[in-house]
């Protein structure tokens, strides 16, 4: 009789352990389900997320972020250290520094090319159509600078951007000295759009 007791008592902690095991493994497997974390969270090592996550409160880190895909940021952000674009950087309207007033929604550089101006006089303005500024629309501001092989008796006075190209307005100062050069040789110059 006495022996019987024993295993009864040994059945019934067998069977505590396999019931604690098994609230374990559920446990774990309820973790890796999708899971609600009503409190905070904090981890001293690597934080791993492998599908989509919606993060609804403040995000605070202190160190570097990676994201290997695409991040879409719906309502303001703060970053206060350098932030490093590997790709394509979007946005409808960017901010840069504390400026709180101006905004930058298009950023276009590169150059456009224009054919020689005949019959350009001395002391008089022509406009010079500078055409393949792709990209760039009316409603871009845009600064040019001339190279080296813009001819030192012209002077740009304007710039205004029109469909995938540039408007000059140019002078011939015939400051040079060749007495009345009214060419002006074709060549490229360089631009920043911005709108």
């Amino acid at each position: 009789m006495k022996n019987i007791v024993v295993l009864v008592r040994n059945a019934s902690w067998f069977s505590l352990g396999i019931a604690c095991a098994a609230i374990l493994l559920f446990g774990v497997a309820a973790t890796e389900a999708a899971s609600t974390i009503n409190t905070n969270l904090a981890t001293d090592g690597t934080l791993s997320v492998t599908g989509a996550s919606t993060l609804t409160g403040a995000v605070t880190a202190a160190a570097a972020v990676s994201v290997g895909t695409d991040l879409t940021v719906t309502d303001d952000a703060t970053i206060s250290d350098d932030l490093t674009v590997s790709g394509t950087a979007s946005s409808t309207d960017l901010k840069v520094g504390d400026d709180q007033v101006s905004t930058i929604a298009g950023l276009i550089h590169g150059f456009c090319t224009f054919t020689d101006v005949t019959s350009f006089t001395a002391s008089t303005t022509k406009f010079v159509h500078c055409a393949s500024a792709t990209g760039v629309t009316s409603s871009y501001r845009v600064f040019v600078q001339a190279t080296s092989s813009f001819e030192s008796s012209f002077v740009i006075q304007a710039a205004s951007s029109t469909s995938g190209a540039i408007s000059l307005r140019v002078l011939n100062t015939d400051m040079d000295g060749n007495n009345g050069d009214a060419t002006l040789d074709g060549t490229s110059i360089n631009f920043w759009a911005v709108r």
